[in-house]
């Protein structure tokens, strides 16, 4: 049934753990007990295509695992550990660990902020609220939105454990429908970048049929910016970057890719959003 979904025929199909990846171990225990849900990177290690087809695979695999596993809600409750914050990631919110672009945002904010005290910042479909929670730490003063109930919900909790509930506003809106506070000094959204046609509120994280949302949310960034206020986004060789600069282009945004990352078969890329300005 998987080889018929991927559509490619291979010799044999691997997990890599996320704690351990390309682990033999993996091997076993997924060939022994086929716990595939415990495993969310899937990886190909003997196939009979080329390294481009690899490549092909593997994002079919993982498109497969989301469908089947995560956006049902079949991964159980589980906490885990970025950097000395703890999260405890609920079924039916995106998770971290297995799709690289929030932990390499997170690590970017890390990274380039020592201190946000009095800054506004908006997290915009905060999932399991990393972010927010990241530059909740560094005081800023956070509003934390998702359009998914699940994921304020777990959010929220998150925030609680790590000290910062009373300093995150958490607002349930599809992008910036519900807000009420018009302007931020720091926008960050890891948005979803598959042209898929979502079929429930939880594959919203992934899926965006014709780059509605993320066009959306550029066309209305410049209004909830301060004139010298900046936008985060992070996208993968997998979106479409050329329909993304030309947007920014579009609605007068200035766009510099601040960070890149290649993880496995995707090359990441952290970019910077101003409003005013030519290219």
């Amino acid at each position: 049934k998987l080889a018929k979904e991927i559509g490619f025929e291979t010799e044999v199909i691997q997990t890599r753990s996320p704690v351990a990846r390309l682990m033999d171990s993996v091997k076993n225990k997924v060939q022994s007990k086929r716990k595939w849900a415990q495993f969310p990177i899937l990886l190909l290690r003997k196939s009979k295509t080329t390294e481009k087809d690899k490549r092909n695979i593997l994002q079919k695999l993982r498109y497969f695992y989301y469908r089947q596993f995560i956006e049902p809600g079949l991964i159980p409750s589980k906490r885990i550990q970025l950097g000395n914050l703890s999260f405890r990631i609920n079924p039916g919110v995106f998770h971290p660990v297995p799709y690289d672009s929030s932990r390499i945002l997170f690590n970017f904010i890390k990274e380039s902020f020592s201190n946000l005290r009095n800054r506004s910042v908006l997290d915009m479909g905060t999932g399991s609220g990393i972010h927010a929670i990241a530059a909740a730490k560094l005081h800023a003063n956070v509003i934390a939105v998702d359009i998914n109930p699940d994921a304020v919900k777990c959010a929220q909790e998150n925030a609680r454990y790590n000290g910062v509930g009373e300093k995150i506003e958490f607002v349930q809106s599809d992008l910036f429908d519900a807000m009420t506070q018009n302007q931020f000094d720091m926008i960050f959204f890891n948005p979803p970048f598959y042209d898929r046609e979502s079929k429930s509120t939880a594959g919203k994280a992934w899926y965006d049929l014709n780059h509605n949302t993320l066009n959306r949310f550029l066309e209305n960034l410049s209004g909830y910016l301060f004139p010298d206020g900046e936008a985060l986004v992070i996208l993968s060789n997998r979106a479409d970057l050329s329909n993304f600069e030309k947007t920014c282009k579009e609605n007068n945004l200035r766009f510099l890719v601040v960070k890149r990352k290649r993880v496995w078969d995707e090359l990441y890329y952290v970019y910077s959003l101003t409003p005013g300005g030519s290219q």
